[in-house]
């Protein structure tokens, strides 16, 4: 059995194995305590005794009398329980994937702006380089022209 401890946000568990709780157990003084023993319990007038003491666990324990009496009941219970999971488990990672795409679609809109910038400088380097290669034709005509005439 799995317990929370600490407040609702806290991550912290311990199990306790249910067989050695029960050959330990001197007196019940404490719900947590009650609980274990209502888990472990297989003596009737024992578990009388605890659903008069905690009538919370009344509930519980038709269930399981229910469950004993019809267990195709339980069976079909768990395999709906396990199918909600299953489905759970498929939406999530159906969630999951789709939060990648979109991150990897961001880094992608990410990596074709900077591909765009670096373009747009390639392409204002090509043409002043263009311009400055007319510049050297002119220049190149002008002093040819200039030799010409000496």
């Amino acid at each position: 059995m799995k317990q929370k401890m600490g407040n609702k946000n806290s991550n912290m568990h311990f199990s306790i194995s249910l067989d050695p709780f029960r050959s330990v157990v001197q007196n019940i003084d404490t719900e947590q305590k009650a609980w274990l023993s209502f888990l472990t319990a297989d003596d009737p007038d024992e578990i009388v005794q605890l659903v008069n003491a905690y009538p919370e666990f009344l509930p519980c324990y038709r269930d399981i009398i229910s469950f004993r009496r019809r267990p195709k009941e339980l069976i079909t219970t768990f395999s709906d329980a396990l199918r909600e999971m299953d489905r759970n488990t498929k939406v999530y990672m159906v969630e999951q994937l789709a939060k990648e795409v979109q991150e990897k679609d961001h880094a992608l809109a990410e990596k074709d702006n900077v591909i765009a910038e670096k373009d747009n400088a390639l392409a204002e380097k090509d043409n002043t380089l263009a311009e400055q290669a007319k510049l050297i034709e002119q220049l190149k005509k002008q002093l040819a022209d200039t030799r010409s005439t000496n």
